[in-house]
């Protein structure tokens, strides 16, 4: 699409190199332009949407499971009294803090195919 966008831009400039251009043919071509440019936004917004509701979906999901996991354990576990204590807030703060890593973790894939895809356009 967003070639399209790049093809109509430039074509609406072409209209005026034409001998016999007309308005029409340019509001022809800065119609079909601004219809593409529609949809690459609107396109842009559900991928967006999508993306942040599925990471959201991963992290409370992972939050949820780590909560009840440390909520399981026994007071053996977390040896409280005892000098090897088991930081809790510490865990917790890291339970708290998982949307933030979830995203990090899921960007590097991501990160991965644009890179190569851009060095494969290149080449």
């Amino acid at each position: 699409l967003r070639s399209a966008e790049l093809y109509y831009r430039s074509q609406s400039l072409e209209v005026f190199r034409r001998p016999a251009w007309t308005w029409l043919a340019f509001r022809r071509q800065v119609w079909a332009l601004v219809l593409t440019k529609a949809v690459v936004v609107l396109t842009s917004i559900v991928r967006e949407r999508i993306h942040d509701a599925g990471e959201r979906g991963i992290a409370n999901t992972l939050r949820v499971e780590m909560y009840r996991t440390l909520l399981g354990k026994d007071f053996e576990w977390y040896r409280v009294g005892q000098k090897d204590q088991k930081n809790v807030e510490m865990l917790l703060q890291d339970i708290y803090c998982l949307p933030m890593d979830v995203q990090s973790f899921l960007a590097i894939p991501r990160q991965l195919i644009d890179m190569v895809a851009n060095v494969t356009s290149q080449v």
